[in-house]
């Protein structure tokens, strides 16, 4: 309220406008909301069930901004993507080798000294590897 130019009254602890302030400014704040701010007119307190329209306004005005913030934050990547733990990279890496053997697995063994498990272990990211050790 302060950047529209709301004045602050330290004995009543609130804030307040003149009629020298737009009121469309403040319409966010307002518990009801005058369109012509031009004309001359006296403020009546307003009925129990105005305040209440007035407050569901308020409120409906919050919660379009609220998803309009959420859908602009879905937009955004704020999912971070989970580490892959060293079992996991394990498996993955030897299911690979698996696949990509698959339909000569013998001539693979004829031709690596290594079974596919130990293949799979050395082909992990070092800090896996540390990891599955310890």
């Amino acid at each position: 309220m302060k950047e529209q130019g709301a004045l602050w009254d330290d004995h009543k602890k609130q804030w307040f406008i003149t009629e020298h302030h737009d009121t469309k400014d403040f319409k966010w704040w307002l518990p009801f909301y005058v369109e012509d701010s031009s004309e001359e007119y006296e403020l009546e307190e307003p009925t129990i069930e105005e305040q209440i329209e007035g407050i569901e306004e308020s409120l409906k005005l919050h919660a379009e901004v609220i998803v309009d913030i959420l859908k602009e934050k879905e937009k955004e990547d704020y999912y971070v993507e989970q580490e892959e733990t060293p079992r996991e990279e394990y498996a993955r890496k030897l299911q690979e080798l698996y696949e990509s053997y698959d339909e000569d697995m013998e001539a693979w063994s004829n031709t690596s000294r290594l079974d596919p498990e130990s293949l799979a272990f050395l082909d992990m990211s070092d800090e896996n590897r540390e990891k599955m050790i310890n």
